[in-house]
């Protein structure tokens, strides 16, 4: 995973401060792995985790929110009795009216928000209106040639260990397979040896 520091260090600046941050840019550029990261930030500065409401609307475990009231009373039941909360809704489209439930938290002031969505639905102008003055966009770029550069490096680096591990792990066995062999050999000539030292022994007694 690459940290993006850039839009990590903007989220970073926006925490704990009265507005909702909204995470946009085009499909597949990163706006979930962002999150990821500044959910990674929370926990790592001593967050809580139930503290922390973190929820991806696109995947099945949230199939059966079909409407913003549903998912409000959901946030609702989540807030923990003390501390700061922070809601991390991510793709927060797939809900309908989603932002009628996003005012009304904002402005009970249950939790400091935190969006992620796609451009052409997130920010419509109806939205944007209902919304006025209580957000702020952070867009998300695809990776840039620096990025892309570090990320082959970083998956190359991570290949190489694999690489590197499973040859130490196939020389381990190989090696506890050749002691195996050695000391199974030992035996086997210890035994023979003895066997027939002993039937030397018997031989030469009878003769004499």
């Amino acid at each position: 995973m690459i940290i993006r520091q850039n839009y990590l260090d903007q989220l970073i600046a926006y925490k704990d401060r009265p507005v909702i941050k909204i995470i946009t840019g085009m499909r597949r550029c990163g706006k979930s792995t962002i999150m990821a990261l500044y959910k990674d930030y929370l926990l790592s500065s001593g967050i809580n985790p139930e503290n922390i409401i973190s929820m991806s609307l696109e995947m099945m475990e949230f199939d059966d929110i079909t409407d913003y009231r549903q998912m409000y009373k959901l946030i609702k039941a989540k807030i923990p009795a003390s501390g700061p909360t922070y809601l991390l809704l991510d793709e927060i489209q797939m809900i309908p009216g989603w932002e009628k439930a996003i005012d009304s938290l904002y402005a009970e002031g249950v939790a400091d928000i935190y969006l992620t969505g796609s451009n052409s639905n997130l920010l419509s102008s109806e939205i944007a209106t209902l919304l006025s003055g209580r957000y702020v966009i952070i867009k998300i770029l695809p990776l840039s040639f620096q990025e892309y550069l570090l990320f082959v490096l970083e998956r190359k680096q991570r290949e190489e260990h694999q690489n590197n591990s499973l040859r130490r792990s196939l020389r381990k066995d190989l090696d506890q397979e050749r002691d195996h062999i050695v000391h199974f050999l030992s035996e086997v000539t210890g035994t023979h040896t003895h066997k027939v030292t002993d039937h030397g022994s018997n031989q030469l007694g009878d003769e004499a």
